[in-house]
């Protein structure tokens, strides 16, 4: 008598067949419509039913044969990226609670763009306007804008100001220049509330970035802290002091790589730093305060 084949084994043979099934359908498919196919264009008069029945027919299982490839392949990789994200927000749950999970498919998996190469240019200075303890810090940001999918996205470009700072008299906090993809954009049509805002199309993954660069001007105290906080997940860092006063100094902190370094003006070596990776609500910490003598 024969050894019993194990039940894992049907198990697998039969998965083996279930996986391969659809594609040896699609085959049969094909060796179907190619003999009509070509019976028809070499072996019938072309002014014949016949020949209009079997060509019709061979083109109809043709493009059905087509169909069932691009809806297969489409189908296997969305069903890949469900069942990787399933299993890892089910080990997730196993290790922490699903709220945490989603929250981080929100920052990260469903992210369609990153910010490279962040430069971001400093002024603090007085402001006659401006009460005693307050100064103005003008930021000159760019970066490039890349997108994450396999095709171009339509996606919303944000900033924020920080309005809970105010000056009487003076159009402070604002926002000074806006130029997106090499165009420049008046202030006062994308500015509503102290939020900035413009839709633009990124390129598919691996594809030309866009070019994003934002003036704006703030009230801070100082001596005090400022926030930068990142709204998209952000590559690379470079930082310059262009101004400020002699009796001031700063320093800044990369939350959370890196802490208290100093900013000086015009430094010789450059603060920059190209493989920080900063994700959504992370952000750069400057703190003004002044020299001890």
């Amino acid at each position: 008598m024969p050894p019993l084949i194990p039940i894992e084994e049907y198990k697998r043979v039969a998965e083996i067949l279930v996986e391969n099934l659809r594609w040896a359908i699609i085959g049969l498919m094909f060796l179907t419509a190619a003999p009509l196919l070509l019976y028809a264009q070499f072996g019938l008069d072309k002014h014949s039913i016949l020949y209009d029945l079997c060509r019709d027919i061979g083109i109809a299982i043709l493009v059905a044969v087509l169909i069932a490839i691009a809806y297969e392949t489409y189908a296997r990789l969305h069903f890949e990226i469900k069942l990787m994200t399933s299993v890892i927000g089910t080990l997730i749950a196993e290790w922490s609670r699903d709220d945490i999970w989603d929250e981080v498919k929100k920052q990260l998996i469903e992210k369609r763009v990153i910010r490279e190469k962040l430069r971001i240019n400093i002024k603090l200075y007085s402001d006659e306007r401006l009460p005693n303890g307050q100064m103005v810090l003008a930021l000159n940001i760019r970066y490039e804008l890349h997108g994450l999918r396999s095709a171009p996205e339509q996606i919303l470009i944000v900033h924020y100001l920080d309005k809970h700072l105010k000056a009487k008299g003076a159009e402070l906090p604002c926002f000074e220049s806006i130029a997106i993809g090499g165009k420049s954009y008046p202030v006062i049509d994308h500015v509503k509330d102290g939020i900035l805002s413009e839709s633009v199309q990124v390129a598919r993954k691996g594809g030309k970035p866009i070019d994003v660069v934002i003036g704006r001007k703030s009230i801070i105290y100082v001596p005090g802290i400022h926030y930068f906080t990142m709204t998209e997940i952000t590559k690379g860092i470079e930082l310059h002091m262009e101004e400020i006063p002699d009796e001031l100094e700063a320093f800044f902190s990369i939350r959370p790589h890196m802490a208290d370094m100093r900013l000086e003006v015009n430094p010789i070596d450059e603060v920059k730093f190209d493989d920080v990776l900063l994700l959504s609500g992370q952000g750069i910490e400057f703190l003004f305060k002044r020299k001890i003598d």
